[in-house]
């Protein structure tokens, strides 16, 4: 009986290594895009990445208030243009999401008072062969009461992104005017809403993130795609949308701007 009475405690201590080892080998191999560094025992190695933002027409370099050709059809002009970007980050050639920031605020317009056309974040040392970004604030955010943070947070109010506690922050402000031979008319999209947040925009981008040292990625903004591509955006006889107005119009630029980023 004692003889067995071993065997059986000898049983039970292999059986429960053997669980704690099959417990072992799936943490190991968790591939959780968002998986958290910090549960790594050594020290995850990161380097900075600068990205950077710029606007083309017809394969130029866009000026602000100058003024190009629509299609032959009128002239028009940019005056401002403002986004925000959400989940900021990089996909590694793995395939796996690594997140650099939660939030920024672009504002293109030189003139503008904390002119930005820059984001700026960490990432995991490695390869990375996409950028990758949300359009809009994440819902988390957009809830938040832009009075929590400090002026130079991009949720707070100075930048006059937010509408109010029912329709919160606006995602992007695009204004300009058209022209056409008796008139000058003003357009703008003022977009919003949960419905117009779009997830998981990636630029194929090849970059390597190197420990303590900064990498530079220039990303296009192509405004030939977001004037037609989806949809062509009718500035003459549609141009004017603060999202709830007209959210016809609304969608149209959001789903154009979704794909101008080369």
């Amino acid at each position: 009986m004692k003889t067995d009475r071993l065997n059986f405690k000898k049983y039970l201590l292999l059986f429960g290594a053997a669980i704690v080892l099959t417990g072992v080998g799936i943490s190991c191999n968790n591939d959780n895009d968002d998986d958290d560094d910090n549960n790594n025992p050594q020290p995850v190695q990161k380097g900075q990445v600068t990205v950077n933002f710029e606007l083309e027409y017809n394969d130029a370099p866009m000026n602000f208030d100058e003024k190009y050709d629509y299609n032959n059809e009128y002239e028009f002009n940019l005056t401002k243009l403002q986004f925000y970007l959400s989940d900021i980050g990089g996909i590694n050639q793995s395939g796996k999401k690594k997140i650099g920031k939660d939030i920024e605020f672009i504002d293109m317009s030189p003139y503008a008072t904390r002119y930005n056309n820059t984001v700026t974040f960490d990432l995991p040392v490695g390869t990375y062969t996409q950028v990758r970004f949300d359009q809009g604030v994440k819902d988390e955010l957009n809830s938040a009461d832009p009075a929590d943070y400090g002026p130079e947070h991009p949720l707070h109010n100075s930048n006059t992104m937010y509408w109010t506690w029912k329709t919160m922050y606006i995602f992007q402000k695009a204004e300009g005017f058209a022209y056409t031979q008796n008139d000058t008319v003003s357009w703008l999209y003022h977009t919003g809403t949960t419905d117009l947040y779009r997830e998981g925009v990636e630029v194929d981008r090849s970059f390597d993130v190197k420990k303590g040292e900064n990498t530079d990625i220039t990303i296009m903004i192509n405004f030939n795609k977001i004037l037609n591509s989806n949809a062509e955006l009718d500035f003459i006889n549609d141009g004017q949308s603060h999202t709830m107005d007209n959210m016809p119009a609304a969608k149209d630029f959001v789903n154009n701007f979704e794909i101008a980023f080369e």
